[in-house]
């Protein structure tokens, strides 16, 4: 499960807490602050540099993962790991692979699009017109980051992902043309 930073859905202890009962049957569950992804969010709406924007996503993943840690740390099946961690030889090459597709596929560029579609789409068509389309090929590109971190994780065994979003046809889409899948849990949050 990855976890968006300053999604107040994951800084809510029951929502996690759910989540981690969902997976109480797997033989390992882990959870991810998306931080180093998040850098390009905080260049697009935040109009940081790419230097200060990664600092404070690294900085703010590094207290989600306490927070997740201090959380968890009863429930021996739960593993939480920073992105870095997982990166690997076989996530970069997936990512190679999710950007070439992305360029010549016009279908699998669409997906991408639909990712965020809504609130951010919205969002980036408020900022000025002359940065419409460096945002929107920034925003693919975190979607492509995470398209590739769901399928390594997928490649190396792990078969569910557990998310307050619904199913992404982008990451089916691509996993489909590797002859992979990955079943999807919705998490709803918690009533109080």
């Amino acid at each position: 499960m990855g976890i968006s930073i300053r999604n107040p859905f994951y800084s809510k202890k029951d929502n996690i807490l759910k989540a981690i009962s969902l997976a109480k049957n797997f033989s390992e569950f882990i959870i991810f602050p998306v931080d180093y992804p998040y850098r390009i969010s905080l260049e697009v709406f935040d109009n940081l540099d790419k230097k200060e924007a990664l600092g404070l996503a690294l900085k703010e993943g590094e207290e989600l993962t306490r927070f997740l840690s201090n959380l968890s740390k009863s429930f021996p099946y739960v593993r939480v790991r920073f992105w870095k961690e997982l990166e690997s030889k076989e996530y970069q090459e997936f990512l190679k692979e999710i950007i070439k597709l992305e360029n010549k596929d016009e279908n699998f560029s669409g997906l991408i699009l639909n990712e965020f579609s809504g609130k951010i789409n919205e969002e980036l068509k408020e900022l000025p017109k002359e940065n419409y389309l460096r945002n929107s090929r920034l925003c693919k590109e975190f979607i492509m980051e995470e398209i590739a971190m769901f399928s390594y994780l997928t490649s190396i065994g792990y078969t569910t992902r557990i998310s307050k979003y619904n199913k992404s046809k982008a990451i089916d889409y691509f996993l489909l043309k590797k002859g992979l899948s990955l079943n999807h849990l919705k998490l709803t949050p918690c009533s109080l």
